[in-house]
């Protein structure tokens, strides 16, 4: 230390003097690290800790001050020598905002304390670290009380949250399963009072005896894994009668403290969805009545299967179903179950390749193709049911095998022709090489009550529907000019002045020189065809509107729960704090350590509710905007201030880009993303934690399949230096409620990485994790770009 001349005394012995008189807790150290020896210590300092001066000065600073076996994450230390060994290197002062450090009190025991910790150099004329002073000022108060006041909002909270909530919510416990909670909700969809309230549950609701809840919630107590359920029915009293409902719900194992080998109770979490069930059987009565339809047409129908080789050629087709026309208009009998290769040996390989090509590409074809083997024509309509992995194709079709006979014979001889095509069901005419169109035959006449002064040149249009007749006219005047067989369809008016839907096919007559001659046309009524597809396309518009509307209604009910739960179990853990200030001296040591296992349990109970009710919003649709993932993270950084302070953490940013996307869920994607790498780090080495990204596209991604050829995405790499996990969890990581550590080694709900996951498939993207146990993790998370 500097000296100072003094008359009666060394300089240094009035340096020490002088510190020790100095107000505050602090401590002269020797940079002799590791041990750090203390060499004066203050009078504050003697005071506070109830030490002796002799008992402390030339002992090392960790000596005096050991680890407490009450921190289990205890940093202290490891906290101070980097702070000490950065005044070394550097010269210069640094400080700790907030350090717990527990003091011992001379019995054994430890007392608990917070510290905002400075520490400063006494350098040499050298300009050397000479010195180091230690000083710090208790926080211990403060920090307590912050925590006070968080577990006792929570406690509020979760409290509102069980007795308000639109969503169902109970609580049992015991052998007998005794209702400990049940909100309002669940009591009106009981039919009870809170009269049940501390009674078995069989006891409270009789009905459910020998439905299987006493068995499931056995199950879920001794394995500890929830049991999901979906649409279960249950049979409940109602106005003294028996209903059925349908519900979904999760058992939710709940241990009340960390050795429990067998939960003590069980959490339902559900909602009733017996409206949607209902609905969905509704419209499957409706579809039963549409496939009626399909059952009474006089169009043949038909499900195949394709079947393929192993680098996705057609082979062969399996008939699944048929209609009752379909022997007729094919020949074929019991077709259902037999190959196509079956029934007809020799059918020719182009009936493969058309249907294969509509099975792997979902592209609808409407054709005409002939078959030798089957010594028939049809005009079919073929379409995919089902995904991009379906493999079935249904067809429409008609035997044109007559039609296609006609056609030959008007080749040899219009006046046969003429004959033939009065004889013929599709309304006929014949045109010169213009489009003039100069003969109908009778079927026209029957169906549009015309004459052929009427119709004659371009007198069709008045038969032609008007909101058509615009795009009839273009395309006709093209395929004149073009000089090649065309096919149209449009409404005509009948006799009666109703419209019906037509397929319309002219084929040109050419002369040696390939010349034009006239045209040949003929009219199919497909307007039950068409009806049909007009039902289908109806049937399918209302399931999708049904579905919209339920989407709407999950939707309104995860803001619901996510904006008027904000009130769940706080009073709970506020009137237990309330009772452990004003009472806890006065309880027995088994009535506190239940107590304070009711708040540790309410904490645990209040964190998983809203991490549920966080992955539940994610169902709700909401608007993209422009974010910046750079922002993102400083307001991720400022969330988590304290708990990378108390770690030591370094958060390095570098190269985020700014994309469309919801902002709320990219902070919800990356806090759960930083915060899971802060709370498995290791403990003896503070938390490194990176952010970066590159701009790809899709073939350079490698992983996983499912992203859109051709566009570009950005990979988001956040890495950490912790302990990491084995590979063989890589993907078990990211289911919820999933865990590879008890809690008493790491908090948490198992919820946060299944919440990131359904962030990134919100947007489209991708997220897969990899790790080396002890090595750290890496999170890999794929953006579309735009």
């Amino acid at each position: 230390m500097d000296r100072v001349s003094s008359p009666s005394a060394s300089p240094e012995v009035m340096n020490v003097r002088f510190f020790e008189a100095t107000p505050g807790i602090s401590v002269v150290l020797r940079p002799d690290a590791p041990v750090f020896t203390l060499v004066a210590v203050s009078n504050d300092f003697i005071r506070e800790s109830g030490m002796k001066r002799e008992d402390v000065i030339g002992k090392g600073h960790f000596e005096v001050f050991p680890k407490s076996p009450d921190d289990p994450h205890f940093t202290g230390e490891q906290n101070l020598k980097a702070s000490f060994d950065y005044i070394i290197r550097h010269r210069q002062s640094h400080d700790i905002p907030a350090q717990r450090y527990d003091v011992p009190m001379g019995d054994g025991t430890f007392s608990q304390r917070y510290w905002k910790i400075r520490n400063a150099p006494v350098l040499s004329e050298a300009g050397e670290v000479q010195y180091i002073i230690h000083s710090a000022t208790d926080i211990t108060s403060q920090i307590k009380a912050e925590h006070k006041a968080e577990a006792a909002r929570g406690l509020e909270q979760t409290y509102n949250f069980f007795i308000n909530a639109p969503v169902i919510i109970g609580f049992v416990r015991g052998d007998t399963y005794v209702v400990e909670l049940a909100n309002e909700s669940l009591l009106e969809v009981w039919g009870r009072t809170s009269d049940v309230i501390g009674k078995p549950l069989l006891i409270a609701i009789p009905e459910l005896e020998g439905q299987g809840f006493i068995e499931l919630l056995d199950q879920v107590r001794k394995t500890g894994e929830p049991y999901y359920a979906y649409e279960a029915p249950i049979t409940l009293y109602r106005r003294g009668k028996p209903e059925v409902f349908y519900f979904d719900f999760v058992y939710q194992p709940y241990y009340e403290s960390e050795t429990e080998e067998v939960a003590s109770g069980v959490i339902s979490v559900g909602h009733d969805v017996t409206e949607q069930v209902l609905a969905r059987k509704k419209i499957q009565e409706s579809e039963e009545k549409y496939r009626s339809l399909f059952e009474s047409m006089d169009q043949g129908f038909c499900v195949l299967e394709m079947l393929f080789d192993d680098e996705n050629k057609p082979l062969d087709y399996r008939f699944l179903e048929v209609n009752p026309v379909f022997e007729k208009q094919t020949g074929l009998q019991n077709a259902v179950g037999k190959t196509a290769r079956e029934l007809v040996p020799d059918l020719e390989a182009h009936w493969f390749e058309l249907y294969g090509n509509v099975a792997l590409t979902g592209k609808s074809v409407r054709f005409t193709e002939g078959s030798q083997a089957m010594g028939r024509w049809f005009d079919v309509a073929a379409f995919r049911i089902g995904d991009h992995t379906s493999r079935k194709v249904a067809l429409l079709f008609t035997n044109i095998t007559e039609q296609k006979q006609v056609e030959e014979a008007l080749k040899q001889s219009e006046e046969q022709f003429r004959t033939l095509a009065n004889s013929i069901f599709q309304l006929a005419w014949m045109a010169d090489p213009s489009g003039w169109i100069h003969w109908y035959n009778d079927r026209w006449y029957s169906y549009t009550g015309t004459t052929l002064d009427e119709m004659k040149g371009w007198g069709w249009e008045k038969v032609h529907h008007p909101d058509h007749i615009e795009r009839v006219v273009t395309f006709v005047k093209e395929a004149w000019r073009k000089g090649e067989p065309w096919e149209l369809t449009f409404p005509l008016r009948g006799h009666d002045g109703t419209y019906r839907w037509f397929l319309t096919r002219s084929y040109p007559v050419k002369d040696e020189q390939g010349r034009v001659t006239q045209w040949i046309g003929t009219n199919t009524d497909i307007d039950a065809q068409k009806q049909a597809e007009g039902l289908l396309e109806e049937k399918v518009r209302e399931r999708t509107q049904a579905l919209e509307q339920k989407n709407r209604e999950l939707e309104q009910f995860a803001y619901v729960s996510h904006h008027d739960l904000k009130e769940p179990i706080r009073k709970i853990m506020l009137f237990s704090e309330m009772v452990k200030a004003e009472s806890y001296a006065q309880l027995s040591e088994a009535s506190q350590h239940r107590l304070d296992r009711v708040i540790d349990a309410a904490q645990r109970m209040s964190t998983a509710l809203k991490d549920i009710l966080d992955f539940a919003s994610l169902t709700k649709t909401e608007p993209f905007s422009a974010v910046d993932l750079t922002e993102v993270l400083v307001s991720v950084r400022t969330d988590l201030e304290l708990v990378i302070a108390e770690k030591q953490a370094r958060l390095v940013v570098t190269d985020l880009p700014v994309l469309r996307a919801v902002p709320g869920q990219m902070h919800q994607l990356f806090y759960n993303l930083v915060s899971n790498a802060l709370k498995f780090s290791k403990p003896d080495l503070p938390p490194t934690i990176t952010v970066e990204s590159r701009l790809i596209d899709a073939s350079e991604a490698g992983r996983p399949p499912g992203l859109e050829t051709g566009r570009t995405y950005y990979q988001i790499t956040v890495r950490d230096n912790g302990i990491g996990f084995t590979p063989d969890n890589a993907e078990k990581i990211f289911v919820m409620f999933q865990r590879l550590h008890n809690r008493k080694a790491y908090s948490g709900t198992g919820i946060g990485l299944a919440l990131a996951k359904k962030v990134v498939t919100n947007h489209g993207g991708t997220i897969w994790a990899e790790g080396q146990l002890g090595e750290g993790a890496t999170f890999q998370i794929l953006l579309p770009a735009s």
